[in-house]
């Protein structure tokens, strides 16, 4: 008689749907494990099989949908990791306050620099310089520096685009320009 295979067995195999069908207790746990690392097809495939509101938020943030992440936040339990993959999707959603507020909690280094980043290529840059005092990054000093001529640059071709004054194409260069250094402005340090 074949014994059945046990639940390391199963998930050393990868068999992620069959682990789940005959351990059911163990799917939060086979989940949370496909969300930190496995492939998205996979995570899809078991979220498919087996919805929970964790999943569904896990598999969100592997698709990269940030605001659907966001929706989700209120129903998923959130761990550690799913903070963290919440304050991501805050910046990435341009809700950088709330990520602020999510990262006082997590005190994550990294996030603080996403965030920061955040609120330059918003032109922000108070509370980016705020957030740089605790990190004392010399790069983002920079990036901050580079973003206010940037965002000086883009004030002055807006002007210059309104102004009726000046010739069509002036104007229309202008404006080219603005595009461009908002362009500039919002990949800055990325």
């Amino acid at each position: 008689m074949n014994q059945p295979l046990t639940y390391s067995e199963l998930i050393a195999k990868k068999e992620y749907l069959a682990a789940a069908k005959a351990y059911p207790k163990k799917r939060a746990a086979i989940e949370s494990k496909l969300a930190s690392v496995g492939g998205e097809k996979t995570l899809k495939k078991f979220v498919a099989t087996y919805p929970s509101d964790e999943g569904k938020f896990d598999l969100a943030f592997k698709q990269a949908k940030y605001s659907q992440v966001v929706g989700l936040s209120t129903q998923a339990k959130m761990t550690i990791l799913r903070k963290t993959m919440l304050a991501i999707a805050y910046v990435k959603t341009n809700q950088l306050d709330q990520a602020a507020v999510l990262n006082a909690d997590l005190n994550s280094s990294k996030l603080t620099l996403a965030i920061a980043l955040g609120y330059v290529h918003t032109a922000r840059f108070d509370e980016a310089t705020a957030l740089n005092k605790t990190l004392n990054n010399k790069s983002l000093e920079k990036v901050i520096d580079t973003g206010r001529i940037y965002q000086q640059a883009i004030e002055k071709y807006q002007r210059d685009a309104d102004d009726e004054t000046k010739t069509a194409t002036e104007r229309k260069t202008a404006a080219a320009n603005v595009q461009a250094f908002t362009h500039q402005l919002q990949t800055l340090g990325e």
